[in-house]
């Protein structure tokens, strides 16, 4: 397989990827994303043996929760950031 690495953090915030990069207007969409769901979604994509019909956009949101999670965790837990 390969590295393991534990995901304790499950639900976070996510912004919408449409508005993340329209800095002209304000967000109009916050909703709640789950890492648990993220990783469940990257494993059944990597376990395909032939392409279903794979939204790329989709799967690209699913990863990036993965690593921003991964970004929280190596954080500084006091200090400056």
């Amino acid at each position: 397989m390969g590295i393991e690495i534990v995901l304790p953090l499950d639900p976070y915030w996510n912004l919408d990827v449409k508005d993340a990069f329209d800095l002209r207007t304000k967000p109009t969409m916050l909703d709640v994303g789950q890492v648990s769901d993220d990783v469940d979604s990257i494993r059944d994509y990597i376990a395909q043996t032939t392409e279903v019909g794979t939204v790329v956009w989709h799967e690209a949101e699913h990863l990036s929760g993965i690593l921003r999670a991964i970004g929280h965790m190596d954080r500084p837990r006091t200090g400056s950031v």
